[in-house]
């Protein structure tokens, strides 16, 4: 779900201005998932699940990095390593338990 993740480090302001909102956008490009400096991120899918998802993922992927790190001084895999674990991720399939954990945790209803 978030194999891209961009950029935009262009202000530590919150984003108001409309120009400013399109700059998010065009630095989002075709990615689902935006890392704002000093902020955080922002996720986008065709449905709020997939936005959910992408998010959800990310935070577990960024998680682990910092603790890989902090751990064994591990660095960033290079592209084709990662690109070789996407392919061979079943995200729907994880994707699906994560929705059904939320769907439990916040009771029916409340997000179907």
């Amino acid at each position: 779900l978030t194999r891209k993740v961009a950029w935009f480090k262009k202000t530590p302001n919150r984003v108001y201005a409309p120009e400013l909102a399109r700059e998010v956008s065009r630095s989002l490009g075709k990615a689902n998932a935006l890392l704002m400096k000093y902020h955080g991120i922002i996720t986008v899918g065709p449905d709020i699940r997939k936005a959910v998802l992408a998010a959800s993922f990310l935070e577990l992927a960024a998680k682990r990095q910092v603790l890989n790190e902090q751990v064994s001084g591990a660095k960033p895999m290079d592209k084709a390593t990662a690109d070789d674990l996407a392919t061979d991720t079943n995200f729907e399939r994880i994707g699906a338990a994560i929705w059904s954990y939320y769907e439990r945790k916040l009771g029916p209803g409340v997000i179907s």
